[in-house]
């Protein structure tokens, strides 16, 4: 989590923006996978805990460097394509 006291109130702005943008971009890749993936079932794929997952695709958590491999391959995509389209 970020530490609002001592982040500028532009970049919680950015971080915001960006967390909501990463994470509609992995809902769209989930719901988009074949065969379908849930929320549990992608999450068990990523080793992460389904609220943890929820959070992400809402925005409202940012993803540690180190989980990107994981959430990727649990979509089965190549890191590069979870960050497409996000520069607005």
């Amino acid at each position: 989590m970020i530490d609002q006291e001592r982040t500028p109130s532009g970049a919680q702005d950015v971080t915001a923006l960006f967390n909501a943008r990463f994470g509609a971009r992995v809902k769209t890749l989930r719901e988009s996978h074949q065969p379908y993936l849930s929320q549990e079932a992608a999450a068990h794929r990523a080793g992460v805990a389904v609220s943890t997952w929820s959070r992400v695709e809402r925005g409202l958590q940012a993803v540690h460097p180190q989980r990107l491999l994981g959430i990727a391959e649990a979509l089965d995509v190549e890191i590069g394509e979870l960050f497409v389209g996000l520069d607005g």
